[in-house]
């Protein structure tokens, strides 16, 4: 995790990479810049996609994917606190299709 800005100021913010398991949701392929994922949270929720590579790999069939399909990502999350506004900012940095060994 990292914090910056200052420790009483206006502006705030942290950033964290994770790692987690998710799918994409019906109607996000073709993938865009923004796609609409789920971790298996109670909420579903959009990353900005920075691995261009991976969504060329999927929109040209390269990775053959549909809504059951389960990717391992890596996930850099940002939130900043300015005024009395908290706003999250999710970014998709690396993505592998997790396939069943025969």
């Amino acid at each position: 995790m990292t914090e910056t800005g200052p420790s009483r100021g206006t502006t705030r913010s942290i950033t964290n990479i994770r790692h987690s398991l998710f799918q994409i949701l019906s109607g996000q392929i073709p993938a865009g810049d923004d796609i609409r994922l789920s971790d298996g949270g109670e909420h579903p929720f959009t990353a900005i996609v920075l691995d261009t590579d991976f969504t060329e790999r999927l929109n040209t069939g390269q990775i053959m994917a549909d809504t059951d399909t389960v990717f391992l990502g890596e996930f850099l999350e940002r939130q900043d606190f300015v005024g009395n506004t908290l706003t999250k900012a999710v970014f998709l940095t690396g993505a592998t299709t997790l396939r069943d060994e025969p």
